[in-house]
This record gives C-alpha cells, sequence and structure tokens, in this order.
C-alpha cells in the first residue's frame, strides 16, 4: 500500500472499470477518498456502464401516464428497482403545469422526453422537453427556427386522432450522440420527423450545439411516398445504430392501379 499514492487517476480508473459488478464497484469506492472521487465521476461511470451492463430494474409503460414497475423479490435488482421507484418521479409532476398537457413520446439512457401541444393548436409543432425523473431536472429545447419549419407543409397524423391534446403530426425521439466531451453532463440528441405529401422532413438538436439543423432524407424513402397521399410512421425500432419503422399506408389514389 506504500506505493498506492503514487498511483495516478488514469491507472486508478483501469483498475477500478475491471471490478465485476456496481455493487464490487461501491465497496471499492469506500475504501478511500480517490476511489470515490474517480468511481462517481460522470466520465467514469459511463464507462463502466458500458463494460457492465446492468440488470433490469423493471418495466416502464409509456402509455398515459407513464407507470414504473419494479422488479420484485428474489430478482436480484428488486432492492434498486425499489429505492428507484421510491425516488423517481415518473408522473413528471416537476415539468412546468398543467401535468396533463405533456405527452411522453419516448425513452433512452435515463432521459424521457415530452412534448406538449402550443397555444395555436398545432399538431406538428410542440413544447419539447428533454427531462431526468430520478433527480427532476428538465431542459426545454428551443422552438425550430421558422425557416426550417416553413418545409413543413400538410404532415400527416402521426399518432392520436381525436384534435385534442394526444394528436400529433410528428415523430419525435431521442439518439445518442457520436461525439462526447468529456463533460459531466453526457450529451443527448433529439430527432424531430414529419411525413408530407411525396416527402419525408426530418431535423436534428444537439444538446452540445443547442440548435436545430435538418437532415437530408433518405433518397429510398422517396420510392415508397411518391404516389402515396398518406404515410403513417409504426412501431420505431433501434439496431446497430439506426432506426426502423413499418411504414403504414392510410390511403392511395384511386387511379393508382398496378
Amino acid at each position: 500500500m506504500a506505493g498506492l499514492p503514487a498511483l495516478t487517476d488514469d491507472v486508478l480508473a483501469e483498475i477500478l472499470v475491471r471490478v465485476p459488478s456496481s455493487c464490487d464497484l461501491a465497496r471499492a469506492s469506500a475504501a478511500c477518498s480517490s476511489f470515490c472521487r474517480i468511481a462517481t465521476s460522470p466520465r467514469f461511470l459511463r464507462r463502466f456502464r458500458s463494460l457492465h451492463a446492468p440488470l433490469p430494474l423493471g418495466v416502464l409503460c409509456p402509455d398515459g401516464a407513464a407507470a414504473f414497475h419494479p422488479a420484485m423479490p428474489p430478482h436480484p435488482s428488486a432492492p434498486a428497482a425499489r429505492a428507484l421507484a421510491l425516488a423517481a418521479d415518473f408522473a413528471f409532476s416537476f415539468l412546468p403545469p398543467p401535468a396533463r398537457a405533456w405527452l411522453l413520446r419516448d425513452h433512452r439512457d435515463g432521459r424521457f422526453l415530452l412534448d406538449r401541444a402550443l397555444a395555436g393548436g398545432s399538431t406538428a409543432f410542440t413544447d419539447v422537453a428533454v427531462c431526468d425523473p430520478l433527480f427532476r431536472r428538465y431542459v426545454l429545447l428551443p422552438p425550430i427556427p421558422d425557416d426550417l419549419a416553413a418545409s413543413v407543409q400538410n404532415p400527416y397524423l402521426q399518432c392520436g386522432g381525436d384534435g385534442g391534446l394526444q394528436s400529433r403530426s410528428s415523430e419525435i425521439f431521442l439518439a445518442s450522440c457520436g461525439s462526447d466531451a468529456g463533460g459531466e453532463e453526457p450529451l443527448f440528441a433529439v430527432i424531430w420527423m414529419a411525413c408530407c405529401r411525396g416527402k419525408l422532413v426530418a431535423f436534428f438538436f444537439s444538446s452540445e450545439s443547442q440548435q436545430w439543423r435538418a437532415l437530408s432524407p433518405p433518397e429510398h424513402y422517396a420510392l415508397s411516398t411518391r404516389r402515396v397521399m398518406g404515410v403513417r410512421l409504426g412501431q420505431r425500432n433501434h439496431a446497430h445504430g439506426c432506426f426502423y419503422w413499418m411504414i403504414t399506408l392510410t390511403h392511395r389514389p384511386r387511379n393508382d392501379v398496378q
């Protein structure tokens, strides 16, 4: 132990990242202040979690009011799941009122994406919030600039349909950033999409740049929408860094006979 103080933080991090489980990491971090400082840094924890996939804590039912159902004994995650259920606010009551106006759209890496209809009644452009229910923190994203929004013309309805608070003419979801600035908070990205007649419009927001920018639509998508009067994106799936949808055709022109 006499040579331990000579070890640099990088060497200590390489040692700690190799402990077999989060419980072992917690015990090791209690050994001294240096271990605790390294083991609790966000950058180290992101690396540790990438190498040691955590056990599931429960099931989140995002439809309507989000409800978290924690893992029950004898599942090994039961104690941590119960602690999460008690500490986190999955009702998102910390968002600006009224609470019922917010609609849960997506969740990824501990973050949740919600939006609410604007006063003007648009079902495409909404207030967007990215939040952390465990620490009850949220960030309101800036509105999509007018020059970008002008490219969205008569988007097809994607969810809801009653014209009320649940109706949306856009698909909006979280994505991982390709880079890591090494700051205290990991980066995130939000993708906004709308299906208009004959084209797909997509915008990208990065927490690093704090700006919206246009994304080039995939060329093959035009083959699916060229003669289609209505397109609804189905269940979204994610694999190998890509997003996939099952396309639903809501209406075809009567003269489109092949």
